[in-house]
């Protein structure tokens, strides 16, 4: 799995895009007092009428990063917003992973079809 990034983010939504999918992007950050607390992206990318993902990325001013993906519709199913652990984009897939077993390196994971 690759690290997660906001540029390796970025270049998944990129390659949804090159299969078909449009994609819009809201960037803003957080303040609170006058201080940033976290920089955000927030990707919302539909392909048809069935099928449409949001992508969130934050970067922390330490430089930590928290992912997120929410199923917004998909042929009927949905999720709420979740944070996820990292993301593999393939040539005609790509894989969202969720969650990572610490002792099997096992995880959920979520694979989507680029069909191009």
């Amino acid at each position: 799995m690759p690290k997660s990034t906001v540029e390796t983010m970025a270049e998944a939504v990129s390659g949804m895009v090159e299969a078909g999918f449009h994609a819009s992007l809201e960037r803003n950050d957080k303040h609170r007092d006058e201080t940033l607390v976290f920089e955000r992206w927030h990707w919302t990318l539909t392909r048809g009428d069935t099928e449409c993902f949001e992508l969130e990325a934050l970067r922390y001013p330490n430089g930590a990063e928290s992912f997120f993906l929410q199923l917004v519709r998909f042929h009927g199913m949905r999720t709420f917003s979740f944070p996820l652990d990292s993301w593999k984009l393939w040539p005609d897939r790509i894989e969202f992973r969720y969650y990572t077993h610490p002792e099997t390196g096992q995880g959920l994971t979520f694979i989507l079809a680029l069909e191009r």
